[in-house]
């Protein structure tokens, strides 16, 4: 039986995705109804452990934390599309509708979605997109502050490849020269990577499954608050010197809150991982921090005779969630 066009105009605009949610198995987020993003902070995470040992750090993934939204939203974004525009391309529907769904449902009156036009609306940032006819990762790059990364299993070698992504914090590497590449040569950098964590890494990805999505943290210390830095640009070469010009208040604490899922129709696995360096400026932290763990002694903060371990609340102070949006 042939398709007429009105048939044609039918189907178009009655196009609805799948609910990734129960495809998934993995919850829906709470909505946040009263959520301002111009006072949102970030989750104070502190992914410190003692004593330190080389692991994966995997923690089974809080499905209201997939994608977080602080007041540094419009700025990163705007900075995420310079720097996407200088370096990247990609692509993957899926994706795409997976966090579409997530940002309706956990900021709704952030973001909105019709599905019968295929018109997403971001009222933080008053703009609008066709999904019909975007490419997937341009929309990602518009809307959403994180990096994106997407492996696939190579039928031929059994092992994930990276395939797409849009990743504007990289700090130390080049995507391009990722791509296509396995995870151990992904991670080729990462110490103890090869010896360590390549099996349980390749084992882990092959068995893991869309209902038990996985985050971890990382951390590293910089001077200022970039976001992207690489081999040969002027402000990678501090982190090649211990200079005697920074001060302890240039040094930041980076944290990458990283999410490990398994898309449901392609199988496909989208993570992040990277690793740290502090040699360039452990010289001015390390007798900062002396002096700070003795201040908190003196203030009665944390008792004299206190032996340094991993909280309870690891990987959060307590009450964290008292000070936030």
């Amino acid at each position: 039986m042939p398709v007429t066009r009105a048939k044609l105009f039918y189907y178009y605009f009655t196009y609805q995705p799948p609910d990734y949610f129960k495809l998934s198995g993995v919850p829906s987020p709470t909505p946040l109804w009263k959520f301002d993003v111009s006072k949102a902070k970030p989750r104070p995470y502190r992914p410190f452990r003692w004593e330190y040992h080389q692991n994966m750090a995997l923690k089974k993934l809080e499905p209201d934390w997939w994608i977080e939204l602080e007041s540094t939203y419009r700025e990163r974004i705007a900075q995420r599309k310079q720097l996407f525009f200088d370096h990247g391309k990609g692509t993957l529907t899926q994706l795409m509708e997976m966090v579409i769904q997530y940002l309706c449902t956990r900021y709704p009156n952030q973001f909105r979605i019709d599905w019968a036009s295929g018109v997403f609306q971001n009222r933080i940032l008053k703009t609008s997109f066709d999904t019909g006819t975007i490419n997937p990762l341009h929309f990602l790059l518009e809307n959403v502050p994180e990096d994106f990364l997407i492996t696939e299993e190579d039928k031929s070698t059994g092992l994930y490849v990276l395939r797409a992504a849009v990743s504007c914090s990289a700090v130390g590497w080049r995507l391009a020269e990722k791509m296509g590449r396995p995870l151990h040569e992904v991670h080729g950098p990462v110490p103890d990577y090869e010896e360590k964590m390549k099996f349980s890494m390749d084992r882990f990805f092959t068995k893991m499954t869309c209902d038990k999505p996985i985050q971890r943290g990382s951390w590293s210390l910089e001077i200022g608050q970039l976001l992207y830095s690489q081999p040969g640009d002027s402000h990678y070469k501090l982190r090649e010197i211990q200079s005697s010009e920074i001060e302890v208040e240039d040094i930041y604490l980076r944290v990458d809150w990283q999410t490990l899922r398994r898309l449901p129709r392609s199988k496909a696995i989208k993570s992040y991982l990277e690793y740290k360096s502090t040699h360039h400026v452990e010289h001015k932290l390390l007798p900062a921090l002396d002096l700070w763990a003795k201040e908190q002694e003196d203030r009665g903060w944390v008792p004299k005779d206190w032996k340094e371990r991993t909280l309870d609340e690891d990987p959060f102070y307590p009450a964290w969630n008292k000070i936030q949006n």
